[in-house]
């Protein structure tokens, strides 16, 4: 809870990151807990660009120690700006999208509705979106920041941001009791130093504390004699001014939780700070808890969410790679036909895409549920066509997946394209064109109605989730390696039409019978 710093330490350049707190600090709109503050060095690199693939650790560390001049974002000027990709190619695009969920009827009504929008509103759309990438670098960007989060009313704790496990107790951290606290401080530590920001200050402290014998602990000091905590508490000030603000924050705080081991020098009268209130007031507050304990039997108020995490371990990115199978999307067809396997239908789906190779990129949509893959599916579950027709399906299904990813990456995708013209057309005060509101649009997934929402984490060990963006739906994070395949999947236990664990379960025959279905073809 104190604040140990070099003298003369300056606050690093407002460029980066000018601070970590690892802290909870007490005001009264929050918490009753304060921390240990530590401030970066100027000039490292800020943590929240990238995610880098374990063999570039050893290098991104060394060019970190060697120089200090590389900035965060010194190379965002050599990027390319974000494109406005042809309003005939977007438009041409989302109706191949929107395919699928149709009758024949239906699509051709909607082929209507967008050849009107593209020789009218649309056009004039367009040419106000243009007009504003020439004035910015990245046309989306402001807008996507508010309209993907910031305008979000809802929880953002578990309805927007992004959580999963850490792969740490596959390797050295089996689960056992009792280590929690300890774990997560030597995640957080490596964390820390993986990135270096702490650098001059985690040296001085070390060096501090190893020429000292080892104390009683933080606790020792409030819990020793008044006069003796008295003349401490003036010592760590000395030390540092800034201990007096944390002091005087731990004062504030409402009450302190205590995480040690052992409780120096306890005794019943120590555990209750009695000068500012008198028993009564601590014992209404613990009868409340204690009720509300009492009423969740112990427990967490158990949620409406299903969330389940498996691993498939017959094979992995080393044997796909191996057959020419682009992993990833191996994973999106297996997950389509998994779904029309349970449902019966088509799964509009969302799978994201990296524009990072532009100026401040963030996203596009991927939609995995082609015509490609919907015809790939029905013959699957066809016992009248044969092996090789299903493999040719299949590897149009691939190609096509494979050239709408490129695509996506290098700006051409289509559903950015279509938020930006509905946002002008709203800035500008106009009606909702008719495309928005057409059956297709909600239908293949647009405006949030994916069924699936899915992505990918990476070649690695770490995973994750998110919830379902509709309440018939199904969030599915998913990671690859060398030798399995790990899949997070949530759905919402009200809907009956809905199983996270069934689809799972069956999306990993559906990785045998992909597997089957190439090595037959091969006798």
């Amino acid at each position: 809870m104190l604040c140990l710093m070099p003298p003369g330490h300056g606050r690093p350049s407002r460029a980066l990151l000018t601070h970590i707190q690892l802290a909870i600090d007490q005001d009264p709109q929050d918490s009753g807990l304060s921390f240990l503050r530590l401030y970066n060095q100027p000039g490292l690199p800020c943590p929240r660009r990238r995610i880098l693939h374990l063999p570039l650790i050893c290098i991104m560390e060394k060019q970190v120690l060697e120089s200090a001049e590389e900035r965060t974002f010194q190379y965002q000027d050599s990027l390319p700006s974000l494109p406005v990709p042809p309003l005939d190619e977007s438009l041409s695009k989302y109706l191949d999208a929107v395919k699928p969920f149709l009758n024949q009827e239906e699509y051709r009504r909607t082929e209507d509705i967008v050849k009107k929008f593209e020789n009218g509103i649309g056009k004039e759309l367009h040419q106000k979106l243009l007009e504003r990438a020439k004035m910015r670098r990245n046309w989306l960007e402001d807008w996507w920041l508010n309209v993907a989060y910031l305008d979000l009313r809802i929880s953002t704790q578990i309805h927007c941001n992004m959580g999963g496990p850490g792969p740490y107790i596959e390797h050295c951290w089996p689960p056992k009791e009792g280590t929690q606290i300890e774990r997560a401080c030597v995640n957080i530590w490596h964390t820390l130093k993986y990135w270096d920001l702490l650098r001059a200050q985690l040296t001085y402290i070390q060096k501090r504390c190893h020429s000292e014998p080892d104390g009683p602990g933080l606790a020792a000091l409030t819990c020793n004699e008044r006069t003796k905590w008295a003349e401490l508490r003036e010592y760590l000030i000395d030390l540092d001014p800034k201990n007096l603000t944390l002091l005087e924050k731990i004062q504030r705080s409402l009450f302190v939780v205590c995480l040690d081991d052992s409780s120096p020098h306890a005794t019943p009268e120590d555990y209750t700070e009695h000068s500012p209130f008198d028993a009564m007031a601590l014992i209404t507050m613990l009868s409340y808890a204690e009720k509300k304990i009492i009423e969740n039997e112990g427990k967490w108020k158990v949620s409406d969410l299903q969330l389940v995490s498996y691993a498939f371990t017959s094979f992995g990115k080393a044997l796909l790679r191996k057959k020419k199978l682009h992993p990833d999307t191996f994973v999106q067809l297996a997950l389509q036909l998994a779904y029309y396997k349970c449902h019966g239908r088509p799964g509009c789906c969302y799978e994201t895409a990296m524009t990072r190779r532009f100026y401040h990129g963030r996203t596009e949509t991927i939609r995995p549920c082609t015509v490609e893959a919907v015809e790939w599916c029905k013959s699957m579950l066809d016992p009248s066509d044969s092996t090789y027709q299903r493999l040719q399906l299949m590897h149009k299904a691939f190609a096509k997946h494979n050239k709408m990813r490129k695509e996506c990456e290098n700006g051409k995708g289509f559903d950015r394209h279509l938020l930006g013209l509905l946002l002008i057309a709203q800035e500008q005060g106009l009606p909702v064109p008719e495309l928005y509101g057409d059956k297709a649009f909600t239908a293949s997934g647009g405006g949030g109605n994916f069924v699936l929402s899915t992505s990918l984490t990476g070649y690695t060990r770490f995973s994750g989730c998110a919830l379902p963006m509709v309440q018939h739906g199904y969030g599915f994070f998913y990671s690859i390696r060398d030798d399995r395949i790990i899949a997070n999947c949530s759905s919402w236990k009200s809907c009956p039409e809905t199983d996270a664990e069934v689809l799972c379960r069956t999306m990993f025959q559906c990785f045998h019978d992909m597997l089957q279905l190439t090595a037959r073809a091969q006798l």
